[in-house]
């Protein structure tokens, strides 16, 4: 949430309604436990292991899924003023290839 503020700003700046996905899996570079109120940081494991990078990845479509899910149950924005334009989606991000 911290890394991309910047890159979601952008976005936002031109109009897009821009969701984060915070990763709470261990691999972000740090994360914020609203429950706990503290930050955890990466935990350094071996990305050698294919099944790994496997689990991590569903963990990633996962966590896209339910956003996606979200915007069709919830199509307009928080004002109910501008309905989402649901055949204009765009998923970015850095890592595992985004």
């Amino acid at each position: 949430r911290n890394v991309a503020s910047g890159f979601c700003r952008e976005f936002s700046s031109q109009g897009f309604v821009v969701y984060s996905v915070q990763h709470n899996d261990g691999t972000a570079a740090s994360t914020f436990d609203e429950k706990k109120l503290e930050v955890n940081h990466y935990m350094e494991e071996d990305m050698t292991d294919m099944n790994l990078w496997k689990e991590r990845l569903e963990v990633r479509f996962d966590e896209i899924k339910k956003v996606i899910d979200y915007i069709h149950t919830n199509p307009k924005d928080v004002s109910n003023d501008i309905e989402y334009d649901l055949e204009r989606v765009v998923i970015a991000g850095h890592g595992f290839g985004g």
